[in-house]
């Protein structure tokens, strides 16, 4: 497990998953912080994602768990973390197993510093959240690039994607984490330059529409 800080304020949580990780983020509010996404199994949880937050000296539950998609590498973890957190509520743009979740709507703005951005293409219901205070997106596994180890360009509906990567191009963005180290460019873009070559990557290894 490695914890890294990319962004003040944001952590930055690599839990392994086969021979690469996904990342689980956590956000800091003025009071308390919320998480972004859960790994994969009851195990990363109690061995990974719990003994993280003890690191951090986060010791109250999280204000809630807020998933990019419904991908059991993203999404795997959220019954185990209910069981340790049973007052946490889980934000999503579609159902998680059986668990009782609040729906997403495209925009919505969250905990007066989240906004919740409907970025489709890799899952037809894919979430990024853009933290307005210091500009920075965190992807999941909305932006793809060439893909990440055996798992080569996740796009399944790559027109979506298109208009996806149309979309970001639009808005302030200052920084891009995402959830893999994605091929070429890896998990993380800072400023300008470094964001247009990476949505520019994403293009350019979007499959065509099938």
């Amino acid at each position: 497990m490695k914890i890294t800080e990319p962004i003040d304020g944001i952590f930055k949580i690599e839990v392994p998953f086969e021979r690469i990780y996904t990342a689980v983020f956590v956000i800091c509010l003025r009071e308390g912080y919320l998480l972004i996404d859960c790994a994969t199994t009851d195990r990363d949880v109690d061995q990974r994602i719990l003994p993280a937050l003890r690191a951090l000296d986060l010791t109250d539950p999280p204000q809630a768990l807020l998933l990019t998609h419904s991908h059991g590498d993203h999404a795997g973890g959220a019954s185990r973390l209910r069981e340790h957190f049973p007052e946490m509520e889980i934000y999503a743009s579609e159902a998680v197993k059986s668990l009782p979740y609040r729906h997403l709507s495209d925009g919505e703005l969250l905990f007066d510093c989240l906004q919740a951005l409907h970025l489709p293409g890799h899952t037809k219901q894919s979430v990024g959240y853009f933290h307005l205070p210091t500009g920075t997106l965190i992807s999941g596994d909305c932006l793809q690039q060439r893909g990440v180890d055996k798992y080569v360009n996740g796009v399944r509906y790559p027109s979506l994607y298109r208009e996806s990567l149309r979309r970001l191009r639009t808005l302030p963005l200052c920084h891009i984490l995402a959830s893999h180290d994605y091929v070429p460019l890896g998990a993380f873009a800072h400023g300008q330059a470094e964001i247009t070559a990476y949505l520019d990557a994403c293009e350019r290894h979007c499959p065509k529409d099938f």
